[in-house]
């Protein structure tokens, strides 16, 4: 299952892009409370100002289905090659799901 947060529509886009390529059901984040424990979800999450949208969400039905695992499809309006930008979004990345290593 895809499951995506989207604030101006792009990640559902994105989503909706990798359904097709990938044969996957696509789920808005906000709109569910469950995650299969059997299957390892994709998050397409759009990354702002170095946090990604609705990582909160995204953690508590991870938590709540028992996973420790996800694949994260990520994005933002910045250049990806930059060390800078490698950087927080590694950062990102850590602040949001580290918790689920615990």
């Amino acid at each position: 299952m895809i499951y995506y947060a989207s604030k101006y529509g792009t990640s559902e886009q994105i989503a909706h892009w990798l359904s097709e390529k990938l044969a996957l059901d696509v789920q808005n984040l906000e709109e569910t409370d469950f995650m299969n424990r059997d299957e390892l979800p994709v998050l397409v999450m759009p990354m702002y100002a170095s946090v990604l949208y609705k990582s909160r969400k995204a953690l508590s039905l991870l938590r709540n289905a028992g996973l420790n695992k996800a694949i994260v499809v990520t994005f933002g309006l910045s250049d990806p090659k930059r060390p800078d930008t490698k950087a927080a979004l590694q950062v990102a990345v850590l602040r949001a799901f580290l918790i689920l290593k615990q």
